[in-house]
């Protein structure tokens, strides 16, 4: 039998008392996405893989909250994560139309930029008074009044010329010609026509020689003469600027004398570099802070041996390489460096044979590579805490470091947009820490 349900059951009442807050205002916002534990676990699941090539669509209807959830998963992975570089573009003064990306420490990009902003104010003030200066004005004007000089002098010559040929040089506001001349007077065509025949030939001959002395005057030396004194006014501008602005830009490129991109950057906008200096970008790259430059424990003496240790890290790059190592420079058959490949001690990889190098953190990725010549880098040096080995000189190192440089394309050595260079592990040694790694996982330590 079909019963009527009552009103009161259809609505279910809670008692405002039980809640310990007066509006839901009140509430902290929810932390996680009520009801796709899926999704947040495959957002989760992307943003923690650290090698390029991977990136994370979300789909789904307007409003669910797709934007809000990668951006809690985002902002909760970076306050694990190391502050990211700052990426600066400048003009680039070789080509303007590719403005040069510069990477900077964090916070320098900041500071690299307001100082940029305060250099250019300074510049707007500094230029124009170095132009309006008294120096600048008289220097431009004793070359003007050299050029005038030179032209005069040339037109004197020339007038004296004409005259030992019986023609005048007239001076005119649209430019000069030539007239025939008898007397210190310049004849009209009247009495040019009363003249005899021989006379008038000879005026004749005498004219047409002055012509081209005169044409290539006023339209090849006169020109040659302005575009020098422009090109020595110009000169004489870039000096004067250059003395107005140059402790400026230097003052610049003194609060960044470490960061060889920005150094040069400042260079080529006219700063004069007297002294290169070492910084701490000489142990560490572009992109990574300075304190990474330090020695890792990678073995350690037991029972009369060194043993094999590593550092662990959540961030691949940063774990460490196990064992006593030396490092080959791969040479291919043109001469140049193709790659280095850090081996374990007592590894050599033969010349004209096939090597496999891996990748030192994506242990996945490799590549085949068979070197004309293998060389090894590292020498020992010190042994039970004393030196073991000579020390080259300064100029030995210098010279050993402009050779080795040398065997670099020139692709992998500029500063804009340099080809990244291949540094990989053996076989070996990427099996060696793949067991120090699959142990550490074993033994949760």
């Amino acid at each position: 039998m079909t019963a009527p349900i009552p009103a009161d059951r259809l609505v279910r009442h809670c008692d405002p008392a039980a809640f310990p807050f007066e509006t839901t205002a009140d509430l902290p916002p929810l932390a996680e996405m009520v009801g796709q534990d899926r999704a947040v676990e495959a957002v989760a699941f992307g943003v923690a893989i650290r090698q390029p090539g991977f990136n994370l669509y979300a789909m789904g209807p307007e409003g669910i909250g797709k934007l809000s959830l990668l951006r809690q998963v985002l902002e909760a992975r970076a306050k694990s994560e190391p502050v990211p570089q700052d990426w600066c573009y400048v003009h680039n003064f070789a080509d303007p139309r590719r403005p040069r990306a510069i990477c900077l420490a964090a916070g320098e990009g900041r500071r690299f930029r307001d100082r940029i902003a305060q250099l250019e104010r300074e510049l707007r003030t500094a230029i124009p008074a170095a132009f309006e200066s008294d120096e600048y004005r008289n220097r431009r004007e004793a070359l003007e009044t050299a050029l005038k000089e030179r032209r005069e002098a040339a037109l004197m010559d020339f007038e004296r010329l004409a005259a030992s040929k019986g023609m005048a040089l007239l001076r005119t506001p649209v430019g000069v010609g030539l007239a025939p001349l008898s007397d210190g007077k310049v004849l009209d065509r009247e009495q040019v026509a009363a003249l005899p025949e021989e006379e008038r030939r000879r005026l004749a001959e005498a004219s047409g020689e002055l012509e081209a002395k005169l044409g290539d005057l006023v339209q090849r030396q006169f020109p040659a003469w302005e575009r020098e004194t422009r090109t020595a006014i110009r000169e004489t501008g870039q000096e004067v600027a250059r003395r107005a602005v140059g402790h400026l830009i230097d003052e610049v490129r003194a609060g960044h004398a470490d960061h060889e991109e920005i150094v040069e950057h400042l260079t080529a906008a006219g700063s004069p570099v007297d002294m290169w200096g070492v910084g701490t970008h000489l142990v560490t790259g572009g992109t990574e802070a300075s304190f990474t430059g330090v020695y890792k424990l990678a073995a350690v003496q037991r029972d009369g041996s060194l043993q094999p240790t590593m550092k662990f890290s959540d961030n691949p790059d940063k774990s460490t390489n196990p064992g006593v190592k030396q490092v080959w420079r791969l040479y291919g058959d043109d001469g140049l460096a193709a790659a280095d490949l850090v081996a374990l001690e007592g590894e050599s990889p033969a010349s004209g044979c096939e090597v496999l190098l891996h990748h030192p953190s994506a242990d996945w990725r490799f590549i085949r590579l068979c070197p004309a010549e293998a060389r090894p880098l590292l020498g020992k040096v010190m042994g039970g805490g004393t030196r073991s080995a000579v020390l080259p000189s300064l100029k030995e190192s210098r010279e050993l470091l402009r050779a080795r440089l040398a065997g670099f394309d020139s692709t992998y050595l500029r500063l804009l947009n340099p080809h990244g260079y291949k540094v990989s592990i053996s076989g070996k040694l990427r099996d060696l820490k793949l067991g120090f790694i699959e142990r550490y996982m074993k033994e949760g330590r």
